[in-house]
């Protein structure tokens, strides 16, 4: 009986031992990138760009947002609400991983010059991708930050940042 009990109890452990051993295997990297003059279509919710990012050096992007808030809701100004929505980032040789997106977004208007400025404070998740980023995840912060601009001309030009981490599943 103490056999069996002793024998189980070794089973076990070695099992733990397996299970934290898959999961040191894991590689959990830090990421970042930025980029400028990318473009946003108010209308469609649909933006995209270029830049620099860690694990894909030259990179574009695309997506969508749907906003949520109002229109002047107090004075100076313009929008303010948030936003939720889904972008891949693509690196050049076509491998790319996906994200959902939401945010808080301010845009101020300046009453003197009827030019906007807006910032849009980002929270991503990454949830899969192709190629050398399939089954990636993560999480990733940061912003886009409208320029002034005129908010009657589109598309509405920005530039952006992130940083956060990828977990490269086990390698």
């Amino acid at each position: 009986m103490v056999n069996r009990i002793a024998s189980a109890t070794l089973a076990i452990a070695f099992a733990l031992i397996a299970v934290q051993a898959q999961t040191a295997d894991a590689q959990v990297v830090p990421i970042k990138g930025s980029g400028t003059n990318s473009s946003y279509d108010p209308i469609s919710g649909d933006y995209h760009g270029v830049g620099i990012a860690s694990h894909m050096g030259q990179m574009s992007f695309s997506g969508n947002v749907v906003s949520n808030g109002k229109f002047f809701p107090a004075p100076g100004i313009f929008f303010s609400g948030t936003f939720v929505g889904k972008q891949t980032n693509t690196a050049a040789n076509g491998d790319s991983y996906f994200l959902d997106i939401s945010g808080d977004v301010v845009l101020s208007i300046d009453p003197v010059t009827g030019l906007v400025s807006g910032i849009w404070l980002v929270d991503w998740t990454i949830t899969g991708g192709t190629g050398r980023f399939e089954g990636v995840t993560g999480a990733l912060k940061g912003a886009a930050i409208n320029p002034p601009f005129n908010p009657l001309v589109t598309p509405w030009s920005f530039d952006w940042y992130f940083s956060g981490t990828m977990n490269l599943g086990k390698r």
